[in-house]
């Protein structure tokens, strides 16, 4: 059967299961760059309408780009899905990209539900995290690496105290989050960007770890249906010894299953436990903390306009070489 996508209000968007997916997520992207369009697709018949949200992003000579994150809609029909959506869509689109959670069969080879779409240059989302199933204290605390439990408790230990805070200290944050961009050489958003997010997500906290008054991390976590997510972190280049982020996601991860979580997502790690790659720490760091290893199918392209999607891509992927390479190496010179 053919899909059937009919145009909907974006409040309908929020039942989704993926905060990609729903309505708040669009209009806080909205204010970003991005516009918007909610459907409701049903794939059989007398099967249950799905929601899905779909982001245009403008490019130059007025191409579009859109983009579906982590769709509700099965990978195997996908293809027909990009097909149905086309007249809907603005007619500079050169191609419908499908981020998606999947996971990569054993051996890491797309399967054969994606054989119709092509891999773009980079992922949009992290394909690869680490899940970690929500339980008890003993429990959580006995599915970590003993180390990870160790620094827990010396940050304890020696007084590193955690507060839950709201919007009104994000300026704090934001400081120490463009100081991490600095030392781990990442791009990060305006402030505005982070503020925006917490006007627009009904569940988002902003949880910091002091030491005698000096702020030495923080992280912002978002809660939607029954997970919770761990999107951003800063940590300060002093007083690392203290151990303030373990301490700090150990009291997101209890405070999210009290509200009702039943995972947490760390959202982002390095595909392997490779010591040679640039983020290796991050991969012990978070993978320290229990859970399962998880790698995504991520980013899939239903192409529209062949050529231009060549063009673009070529571009982009000229953009992240740029970025991840060249860039890099410059600031590693004296």
């Amino acid at each position: 059967m053919i899909p059937l996508v009919l145009p909907c209000d974006h409040s309908l968007l929020n039942s989704s299961a993926a905060f990609l997916q729903t309505g708040w997520w669009a209009s806080f992207k909205g204010n970003h760059g991005w516009t918007s369009l909610a459907f409701l697709v049903t794939l059989q018949e007398e099967s249950p309408a799905l929601p899905l949200s779909v982001l245009l992003r403008q490019l130059p000579f007025g191409l579009t780009l859109a983009y579906i994150p982590h769709p509700a809609v099965p990978n195997s029909g996908l293809p027909e899905l990009a097909r149905t959506l086309r007249p809907f869509l603005p007619s500079g689109t050169i191609c419908i990209r499908f981020d998606l959670l999947e996971e990569l069969p054993a051996g890491g080879a797309a399967p054969p539900s994606v054989a119709s779409l092509r891999k773009p240059p980079a992922d949009v989302q992290p394909p690869d995290t680490v899940l970690l199933r929500l339980a008890e204290d003993e429990v959580l605390l006995g599915g970590m690496h003993k180390k990870t439990r160790y620094n827990i408790g010396l940050a304890e230990k020696k007084g590193v105290t955690v507060e839950k805070a709201g919007v009104e200290a994000l300026g704090d944050w934001y400081a120490l989050y463009r100081q991490t961009a600095e030392r781990d050489r990442i791009a990060i958003h305006s402030e505005k960007y982070y503020r925006d997010l917490f006007s627009h997500a009904p569940s988002v906290s902003l949880w910091l770890a002091r030491f005698e008054g000096q702020l030495l991390a923080g992280n912002i976590v978002l809660q939607h249906a029954t997970t919770a997510t761990y999107l951003y972190g800063a940590s300060s280049n002093e007083h690392r010894n203290l151990m303030a982020p373990y301490a700090l996601q150990w009291a997101a991860m209890r405070e999210a299953r009290d509200q009702g979580a039943s995972e947490y997502d760390l959202f982002g790690i390095p595909p392997t436990d490779d010591e040679n790659h640039p983020m290796h720490g991050l991969y012990r760091f978070k993978t320290g903390f229990g859970g399962r290893v998880v790698h995504r199918l991520g980013a899939w392209d239903a192409v529209i306009s062949p050529l231009f999607w060549a063009l673009w891509t070529w571009a982009d992927s000229a953009r992240i070489w740029y970025y991840k390479v060249w860039k890099k190496r410059g600031k590693g010179r004296a």
